[in-house]
């Protein structure tokens, strides 16, 4: 999301109290299932009981937007904060591994390391989410050797884009002459080598096919790697989603498969995002697929992003509304649930991976069902 000058930043959190609760956490006007209310332990296995030779194309896939931004106030978090008091970061992506979540997005700052090499430390804009890469690979690896037959699929993202409001890389080796996409994308190798046994293999050395699920039980799978600035880096994740790049907060969906359009310029714009996100559904749903009208669909991986934000409109009220507004959580369990005639929902059959704000548990468990058991 766009970074907020600390002026506006105030003004924004202020403007927030009429829609929050007691210490500052939002309430949900849409329905609880929907908003704010992942349970522990809800679906640690789920992947267990979805045909193997099913493609992750063919899936419904729930996950979050910005996984780890649970620090930082109205404006900054997307998620619920859920560590474990231990003094390591990551424990939020482990209760949301554990509640059912199976595509994570994970935003990093550049910065060295007490070896001198270069790190990655997660953030939002400029706020430090208690958290490094480290941790998040630390944690993605607990939980895929405990339960072998899920798999993860990451979203990494380059966040410092500079600007008020906004974070600096620290460049760990400026001596070496090298840009900062350059330098980014080495130190993201660095830790692919030092985790082979964790990440599926071809998503993190090339443009990969999108495979079958049986293929990466186990395993963590790069979807896409994008600098600040936005653009893909070529070369690595799912070669189906980047044959364009996705769209900025300003422009229109340039990559048909990917609907990421997060700018909601106030309350009552919400419902504008929905349209969205409903249209990107009915993408999936449909026979032919939206890059070649002759061609099949089926086999064609679908993302949404359900996340949205503005000065007037913080990720927790675009997701869980107001008393006068749905939010988009409470629109997409309505269709999902065939409540209020929100969508044609007997024809959403798969949701594709479905990224989103302050998930609940009822949201998480329409998005399983929809998944092709085993026989």
């Amino acid at each position: 999301m766009r970074r907020l000058s600390v002026p506006l930043a105030l003004v924004l959190a202020a403007s927030a109290v009429t829609v929050a609760g007691p210490g500052g956490t939002a309430r949900a006007y849409s329905a609880p299932e929907s908003y704010r209310s992942l349970r522990a332990d809800a679906h640690p296995d789920w992947m267990a009981a979805v045909r193997g030779d099913a493609s992750l194309a063919e899936l419904s896939i729930p996950g979050t937007h910005d996984t780890l931004a649970v620090y930082g106030g109205v404006v900054t978090e997307t998620q619920e904060r859920r560590e474990r008091g231990d003094g390591r970061g990551g424990g939020s992506l482990a209760f949301q591994l554990r509640a059912g979540v199976r595509a994570v997005d994970i935003r990093v700052r550049m910065v060295a390391g007490e070896d001198g090499r270069g790190r990655f430390s997660v953030h939002h804009g400029a706020v430090y989410q208690n958290a490094n890469f480290d941790d998040v690979l630390r944690e993605l690896g607990a939980f895929l050797r405990e339960h072998p037959t899920e798999t993860v699929l990451l979203h990494m993202h380059g966040e410092c884009a500079g600007g008020i409001g906004g974070c600096q890389d620290a460049d760990p080796c400026p001596e070496c002459g090298t840009d900062h996409n350059h330098r980014r994308r080495q130190i993201f190798d660095s830790y692919a080598e030092a985790h082979r046994e964790l990440f599926w293999q071809p998503s993190v050395t090339g443009a990969a096919p999108v495979p079958d699920l049986d293929e990466v039980r186990g395993k963590v799978v790069l979807v896409n790697w994008s600098g600040p600035h936005g653009g893909n880096y070529p070369d690595y994740g799912l070669a189906q989603l980047n044959y364009a790049d996705w769209a900025d907060e300003w422009g229109p969906q340039k990559n048909c498969y990917v609907q990421n359009s997060y700018r909601v310029d106030g309350i009552s714009r919400i419902n504008d995002k929905w349209e969205k996100v409903h249209a990107q559904l009915d993408r999936a749903n449909r026979s032919a697929d939206c890059r070649d009208p002759g061609a099949p669909n089926g086999d064609k991986l679908y993302v949404n992003w359900a996340s949205g934000a503005s000065l007037l409109a913080p990720p927790s009220v675009v997701a869980g509304g107001t008393p006068t507004a749905t939010g988009v959580n409470g629109f997409l369990y309505e269709c999902l649930t065939g409540r209020n005639n929100r969508c044609d929902t007997s024809s959403v059959r798969r949701t594709g991976v479905l990224m989103t704000d302050f998930p609940g548990h009822g949201l998480v468990d329409e998005i399983i069902r929809r998944n092709p058991a085993r026989h």
